[in-house]
């Protein structure tokens, strides 16, 4: 019973995360690419070794699943990306795009265009 409890509310606490996309100030999708595929080869690599404090593989698991994700948040930063949050993001609103704003125009998410009033002048 209680272990069906900490699993519930594991799973409502990870459902309640909200979205996020990674932002560069060049904005190139196939440099994007590269740089996640990079990242991810080395999180992989970096996170191989299991804890073996963790009584069952469900901690194990979880354990290297932050390690992974906090290498990962570190590469891209060191990268030069910037992780931009919205709990409105759309399938089509986490493209990087050029906004046209009053005070000019930036690259930025197409939801985050759009909630600034602004116009996207190129995908």
């Amino acid at each position: 019973m209680i272990r069906t409890l900490a699993i519930a509310a594991l799973l409502a606490g990870c459902a309640a995360q909200p979205r996020y996309a990674w932002v560069h100030p060049t904005g190139d999708r196939a440099q994007f690419d590269k740089d996640t595929a990079q990242c991810d080869y080395e999180t992989s690599a970096a996170t191989q070794q299991t804890d073996y404090s963790y009584r069952s593989i469900f901690g194990q698991e979880l354990d290297r699943s932050m390690r992974k994700n906090a290498l990962a948040e570190q590469c891209m930063k060191a990268k030069g990306y910037i992780r931009s949050s919205s709990a409105a993001i759309r399938s089509d609103d986490d493209r990087l795009v050029t906004c046209k704003l009053q005070n000019g125009s930036t690259m930025i998410l197409a939801g985050e265009c759009r909630q600034k009033g602004g116009t996207i002048t190129m995908f």
